[in-house]
């Protein structure tokens, strides 16, 4: 009985599960994936986000960035090529936010990063434009870390060098 219970109270938290609030509108089944610009409009949860609609149907939502990048504005014809660069160019703004907010704790090697983004799904050809971004940037490099991490550890947590070596091998430097 204990676990009938414990089982239907588990489907039920799958079934009423929130969305993420940083989530945008589903798009219907059969959504546009061409057409003429009828609205954009901000995300409710997400300011730096927003909802395209297409002949008055949600399509897709897109950072500020690629929005602005793409000079969409309403009364604009789209594509369905362009609707498809739209959204990888979101997808790698997406994965680099990611990898941002991953290096604001602490510096972190390419191989780290790689490893986090594939872990929240992203495709290696996103991860790819996303370090490559990142290197441009100089947030990412690898010598820097690796000179970062021995004095870190020689000041709070003092290793042998193998052992440093080592951790440094786990890392990907």
């Amino acid at each position: 009985l204990l676990t009938q219970t414990r089982s239907s109270v588990m489907s039920h938290r799958r079934s009423t599960r929130r969305r993420s609030p940083t989530a945008e509108p589903r798009p219907a089944r059969d959504a546009p994936t061409s057409g003429t610009i009828t609205r954009i409009v901000a995300q409710k949860h997400n300011p730096n986000r927003v909802s395209v609609y297409l002949d008055g149907e949600f399509a897709f939502g897109v950072g500020l960035d690629a929005a602005a990048n793409a000079r969409l504005d309403t009364g604009q014809t789209l594509s369905v090529d362009q609707v498809n660069e739209l959204k990888v160019a979101d997808e790698i703004g997406r994965a680099t936010e990611a990898a941002l907010r991953l290096l604001a704790s602490r510096p972190r090697s390419v191989r780290e990063i790689i490893t986090r983004l594939r872990q929240k799904g992203f495709e290696q050809v996103t991860i790819d434009r996303a370090i490559e971004r990142l290197e441009g940037w100089n947030y990412v490099d690898d010598a820097e870390f690796a000179r970062f991490w021995v004095e870190n550890r020689v000041a709070h947590k003092p290793r042998g060098r193998r052992l440093l070596e080592q951790e440094l091998r786990t890392k990907g430097v």
